[in-house]
């Protein structure tokens, strides 16, 4: 009896080992058929609004991930922090401007973080980080991809954490 009841605790606790060892998590919530290749020109923008601190620098190193892995991809990207004043951004909507037509770009992709946390030893920083990423349609702002993305990434500092952070979710990203 004791050896099918252990053997029935590993066989439930298995699962839970497995869920608990996966750190870095992408989860839709809405156009589940929805796939980057499907666009030829895409807006970046890293939505660091609700942070004060480092902002332009997380924001440029997030943007530049992104684009790098579309580029990789053979998806033209563009970083917002690159193009002056082509929009206004007031919470999930946006405004489409002068530079969208003109570049005709298919996407903006909104890649906005609601809660970043750290922790710190001697020689190493550990971040758990979530995202929240919208896709809009850059013609009618309709909203074609919604997802969360939990990362879960170590580093010698926190720009270095942050930069593998980036990394870890722009190679997740370009599996949509």
């Amino acid at each position: 009896m004791k050896k099918i009841c252990f053997a029935l605790i590993k066989l439930l606790a298995l699962p839970l080992i497995f869920v608990a060892c996966a750190s870095n998590k992408l989860e839709g919530s809405k156009g589940s058929d929805f796939h980057f290749s499907e666009c030829d020109k895409i807006l970046i923008f890293g939505n660091f609004n609700n942070y004060k601190k480092n902002n332009a620098l997380y924001r440029d190193m997030l943007e530049s991930e992104v684009k790098n892995q579309f580029s990789l991809n053979g998806i033209k990207a563009y970083k917002s922090s690159e193009v002056p004043d082509f929009f206004d951004f007031k919470g999930d909507n946006f405004e489409s401007g002068k530079f969208l037509n003109d570049n005709d770009v298919d996407l903006l992709l909104n890649i906005r973080i609601p809660s970043c946390g750290a922790s710190f030893d001697k020689k190493r920083v550990e971040m758990k980080t979530k995202f929240d990423i919208t896709a809009f349609d850059a013609k009618t702002d309709e909203i074609l991809f919604e997802c969360s993305a939990k990362i879960k990434e170590k580093g010698d500092d926190l720009t270095d954490c942050m930069r593998n952070t980036f990394k870890s979710l722009s190679k997740k990203m370009a599996g949509i």
